[in-house]
């Protein structure tokens, strides 16, 4: 029986060929025998700085920008946030926080800016290729 095993779950994993399974930042066991796989770290993060600098790249195109979530729409209505402040932040924003490994494997910032008479600060996940936003504060 394999099984794997993070800082709160243990998922038995009866449906699995009979070796041990290896994903980034987890423990793996093969309980066959009383070996426990290598354990592979998530990958060091880039830099605030440079995840920043990213950020600003990707975002010059806007279909790079993921902020379909309901949760986003809502936070934007409830603080009469606009779409054209969220790409100004995402543009020429100065990261504030981050980078964090959420539950996800992502790693998120959070970015600020003066903008359009208030100051807007948005949390995004950092992808390889494109970006997500997770709120607007």
């Amino acid at each position: 029986m394999i099984a794997i095993i993070d800082n709160k779950n243990f998922i038995p994993l009866c449906c699995f060929p009979k070796q041990p399974i290896t994903l980034t930042g987890y423990k793996t066991f093969d309980y066959n025998g009383d070996k426990m796989s290598e354990l592979i770290p998530f990958p060091e993060p880039d830099s605030l700085d440079e995840l920043v600098e990213k950020t600003h790249k990707l975002a010059e195109d806007s279909a790079n920008v993921s902020w379909g979530s309901p949760h986003v729409q809502q936070r934007m209505r409830e603080r009469n946030v606009s779409i054209r402040q969220i790409f100004d932040v995402l543009r020429h924003g100065k990261g504030i926080d981050g980078p964090t490994l959420d539950k996800y494997g992502d790693w998120r910032i959070k970015l600020k800016r003066f903008t359009a008479g208030r100051v807007v600060q948005v949390v995004a996940v950092v992808k390889s290729d494109h970006l997500e936003i997770v709120t607007v504060i």
